[in-house]
């Protein structure tokens, strides 16, 4: 039997206040740490390991928030 799988962070805390952008499958939060200005986290709505368990509307969306959020960024 596999252990279960740790917390997740981001269904733990309240982002609503970081939301940066949303779309029906993903939200970009304001990162607390940012690498650099404008600095986001893209995140699915739903849980999966890494991008390539996104699906390919996960996906699309997500480059769209990207694009969404680059003028912020800049």
């Amino acid at each position: 039997m596999l252990p279960d799988p740790p917390p997740c962070r981001f269904c733990q805390e309240n982002l609503k206040d970081r939301v940066a952008a949303e779309l029906d499958s993903v939200v970009a939060i304001a990162d607390r740490h940012p690498v650099t200005e404008g600095h986001h986290l893209i995140i699915p709505r739903r849980h999966v390991a890494d991008w390539f368990g996104m699906t390919e509307k996960e996906r699309r969306e997500a480059d769209a928030l990207i694009l969404i959020l680059k003028p912020t960024s800049t």
